[in-house]
């Protein structure tokens, strides 16, 4: 008898850690984000000397595509040229100059040499230490690990305005990606989306 109550006690316990844990996952949809901003167009985090942002006029923000994003845009295209998408993520590994070579390397000129006209800058904006890479060429895609022997997808004519920022709790990364025209149209408000943290 003491095993048959000591089984059913045993399989009661399972039982209500497993609600429990379902309720928990509950709270935050799969595949979504916690909920971090304080407006429909503003990233807050509010603790810690983690940044925030405002998004310029003319941004339409979308709901991230990944795990890590804490933010996305999408920015109209301009000049007949598709829009360019702007994101804002964390959860990255590897020093500032490590993710900035990384996002040179997927770019080449059209001949598939290594571009040359990447232009870096170090700057300061509040407490936060930014490292900025501006790129052009033909843009490869990064779609994860390849599978059954495909390839990424390229797109010529692409640019990509990203900043690596410093914080306490770790970098955070801010990347507007597109079609040159789109990009080049917006990069006085990216400008200004980066000149917003903290205010």
């Amino acid at each position: 008898m003491n095993r048959v109550v000591a089984a059913l006690l045993s399989t009661t316990a399972l039982l209500g850690i497993l609600i429990l844990g379902a309720c928990s996952k509950n709270q935050v949809p799969q595949g979504e984000e916690v909920p971090v901003a304080r407006s429909s167009n503003e990233l807050g985090a509010p603790a810690g000397g983690e940044p925030h942002f405002t998004a310029p006029e003319g941004w339409v923000s979308e709901k991230p595509s990944s795990s890590m994003r804490q933010s996305q845009y999408r920015l109209p295209g301009q000049n007949g040229a598709g829009d360019a998408e702007v994101a804002v993520f964390t959860g990255i590994g590897g020093s500032a100059q490590a993710n900035v070579d990384r996002w040179i390397h997927q770019f080449t000129k059209p001949d598939g040499s290594p571009v040359e006209n990447a232009s870096q800058v170090q700057k300061k904006i509040g407490s936060f230490e930014i490292t900025e890479v501006d790129i052009s060429g033909t843009y490869t895609a990064a779609m994860g690990p390849m599978m059954g022997g495909g390839s990424a997808a390229k797109h010529p004519d692409y640019r990509m305005v990203a900043a690596v920022i410093e914080t306490g709790q770790g970098p955070w990364f801010v990347k507007m990606t597109g079609p040159a025209p789109t990009v080049a149209h917006w990069k006085d408000s990216f400008n200004q989306f980066l000149a917003s943290i903290g205010s």
